[in-house]
């Protein structure tokens, strides 16, 4: 059995989420600010009139956000009904994986679900319902809004 995953960059680390869980990837956009929810958040953005909260990558990894460069990926991820969109650097390649090259967790961060073997080196495959859960405001203990 294998998994295909879409495998992004984010500060020279790789990652990737399953495919069944991307809706789309687009080039860098503005931001509209959405001071309710968590500090995880960076910014909303507006995809056809639906607003998609979008985190930084590097506030998965705890290192300072950069700002947004034209040439950046949002990785817009839909589970549990809710949608979100990931901040990386780009967007790299889809990848299938055999089960036998997945490891098991090991302590690598709250939202890596598993890390694997790829074309691309050790990638963490990201937990996405941990963080579509992180990141709304109505379910995260942190929802106390942006610091100024």
């Amino acid at each position: 059995m294998s998994r295909e995953l879409l495998v992004f960059e984010i500060d020279e680390a790789t990652f990737a989420v399953p495919t069944s869980n991307v809706r789309e990837v687009l080039r860098a956009a503005a931001l509209f600010p959405l001071p309710e929810y968590p500090d995880l958040v960076e910014g909303g953005l507006n995809l056809r009139g639906e607003i998609v909260p979008v985190v930084d990558g590097r506030g998965i990894l705890l290192r300072s956000r950069k700002p947004i460069d034209p040439a950046d990926h949002m990785v817009v991820l839909q589970a549990q009904s809710q949608s979100l969109a990931i901040h990386v650097d780009r967007a790299v390649a889809l990848t299938v994986i055999a089960e036998n090259d997945i490891a098991e967790q090991s302590g690598q961060g709250k939202f890596i679900k598993q890390v694997v073997n790829s074309d691309h080196g050790p990638t963490a495959i990201l937990n996405v319902d941990e963080l579509i859960v992180a990141c709304d405001p109505t379910l995260s203990p942190s929802s106390t809004g942006r610091e100024s």
